[in-house]
């Protein structure tokens, strides 16, 4: 028998993982090696993220360890991040070494969309991968507990881009936090604005519309402002301007636009 074939799997999301334990099943281990390769140590349900953003969900909850999910005696685990791709020598470059492969499966997954609007890159918080939600959950908490000390509406005012299905699932999340979150910090529910602003003039643009009939109705108790036909033009750290030319200081920008 000559050379096992080498196959290597970049990503450890849904289908780098999926590909792998596949894999490890249907392939003997005689006649291929497989090597999985992922950024991180862990895998985390991107289904959930909403939750804890909005931190109404321990981030722990959707955190697994890759190596707990695969068989670690049939795939090789090498957590590093790519940097690049030669396929004609079939050479992938990580930032710690290279790797040779026969077979590549390249799952990496993509990078959430900004179209262009200046400012956002710099300074939203990203409802996009984990990382970003748990760098949201964070600033949420520490704006509360700051505003007990100068009084800053800034530090209330939650501006969410989009009313789409995450934007809407994050919503829901959010304004279940939200008494949590005053009786913690000893804030008024009043003082806190949600600001949800839709480029599209309906929320949840493209669904079916005994969808969004059912949606409207349940969004009608939360403490909610809806700015349909109004998205997000530009933004700072401090302050959001819509495209309806109006602007609102705020010192946190949601993006849950994919």
């Amino acid at each position: 028998m000559g050379e096992k074939l080498k196959i290597v799997i970049l990503g450890g999301g849904y289908a780098g993982l999926l590909t792998a334990i596949t894999l490890q099943k249907k392939v003997h281990k005689k006649r291929a090696s497989i090597t999985l390769v992922n950024k991180y140590d862990y895998h985390y349900l991107t289904t959930k993220i909403h939750e804890a953003g909005a931190g109404t969900l321990d981030s722990k909850n959707i955190r697994f360890p890759i190596t707990e999910l695969i068989d670690t005696e049939r795939v090789n685990f090498i957590q590093d991040e790519v940097i690049g791709i030669n396929s004609l020598r079939k050479i992938v470059s990580l930032k710690n070494g290279l790797l040779s492969y026969d077979y590549l499966v390249a799952a990496i997954g993509g990078s959430p969309q900004t179209f262009y609007i200046p400012g956002l890159e710099e300074n939203a918080f990203f409802l996009f991968d984990f990382e970003g939600t748990e760098r949201l959950k964070n600033h949420i908490e520490n704006e509360f507990s700051l505003y007990r000390h100068d009084h800053d509406e800034k530090r209330l005012s939650f501006v969410i881009g989009g009313a789409g299905f995450t934007g809407i699932e994050f919503l829901y999340e959010f304004t279940e936090h939200i008494p949590e979150l005053c009786k913690k910090y000893d804030v008024q529910e009043s003082q806190v604005k949600l600001i949800c602003a839709e480029a599209a003039d309906s929320l949840l643009n493209g669904y079916d519309s005994r969808m969004i009939l059912d949606v409207r109705e349940s969004l009608q108790h939360l403490l909610c402002e809806f700015r349909l036909g109004s998205g997000i033009s530009s933004c700072s750290k401090d302050s959001v301007l819509f495209s309806d030319g109006s602007e609102i200081k705020a010192n946190t920008i949601i993006w849950p636009g994919v």
